[in-house]
């Protein structure tokens, strides 16, 4: 898979709306997230089993967004959100959504 290559090249990964997966999706990406990471791919004959020393590059990262506030969106557990570095973000000024200037704004002045 696509996200199995971004694990063993090193890519960039990006899972947006995280809380609209499956509760038991979103678990299996724990062991991943440890200090040690690792990940058991069940889905190979053979039990393939990435880890820090064999198959997790050291320059992959994974991102994730999540809505709690959307409809039918799923509780992320507590084990997953201490896990994650986490950064609330107020809404978007309709404003700043219209201004053509958004590529000129500073992204810490979003955050502020």
């Amino acid at each position: 898979s696509d996200f199995v290559k971004a694990i063993e090249n090193g890519g960039w990964v990006l899972l947006d709306g995280v809380n609209s997966a499956p509760s038991e999706v979103v678990e299996r990406l724990n062991s991943l997230l440890e200090e040690q990471p690792m990940l058991n791919l069940y889905e190979h004959a053979e039990g393939k089993v990435l880890t820090w020393d064999d198959g997790i590059h050291p320059d992959f990262r994974l991102f994730t967004t999540a809505n709690i506030y959307r409809k039918n969106s799923n509780k992320l557990s507590s084990a997953f959100l201490n896990r994650m570095v986490r950064l609330w973000l107020p809404q978007m000024d309709t404003e700043l959504v219209q201004s053509e200037s958004v590529s000129n704004t500073d992204l810490m002045e979003l955050t502020k």
